[in-house]
């Protein structure tokens, strides 16, 4: 099935499957993809499914539309293509890019025990492809199922998560079971059954 990966600041953040007809994208919210970030127009493109073809149109948005780095009015996508709308990348996937939940982590499932804070003793089972965790202002970060396994990444914040102390400023890091995760003041550890 067509769909889009949808990345911002390299972390994922959702994943769409394309139906037939139209796909609108945009920041307001009657879009059928709603991207919250500034640099997205409010109606800034539109990608229609039609006859096996894949075509993303621009709607005159303000920072344009760009088709793997080139600024395009229409043009057709292929898999892999990645499509730029502001800060986000898209990329387009006519194939299935996640693992099924019983392969991810090595078909272990996977899970966060909070340490500390107002959460503590609790488990967040990681059973979502993507999982966002944190409060705006202070550290926010998703949680992305990979064929390897799960992979954590800074969204935004202020306070720099880290992996067993090692900041995640410069890219996603994959979990492995035991590591100690620092979101903010709260102390989690993630462990695979």
């Amino acid at each position: 099935m067509p769909r889009l990966v949808i990345s911002l600041n390299a972390a994922m953040v959702k994943e769409v499957a394309l139906g037939p007809g139209r796909t609108t994208i945009g920041r307001r919210p009657y879009n059928d993809i709603v991207l919250e970030h500034p640099t997205a127009s409010g109606e800034h493109a539109v990608v229609q499914v039609a006859e096996g073809r894949i075509v993303i149109e621009d709607l005159g948005s303000t920072n344009g539309t760009y088709v793997n780095g080139v600024r395009i009015q229409r043009q057709e996508v292929v898999s892999n293509d990645i499509i730029e709308i502001g800060k986000y990348e898209a990329q387009y996937f006519d194939d299935d890019p996640v693992a099924p939940a019983e392969h991810a982590a090595g078909g272990r499932p996977a899970r966060l025990r909070v340490l500390s804070g107002d959460a503590k003793n609790r488990t967040l089972q990681l059973t979502k492809p993507v999982i966002t965790l944190g409060k705006r202002g202070g550290s926010v970060v998703s949680i992305t199922r990979k064929r390897q396994g799960y992979q954590l990444a800074w969204v935004e914040g202020d306070l720099i998560p880290e992996v067993n102390g090692v900041s995640v400023a410069d890219g996603p890091i994959l979990l492995c079971h035991g590591d100690q995760v620092n979101i903010g003041s709260t102390q989690m550890i993630y462990e695979e059954e």
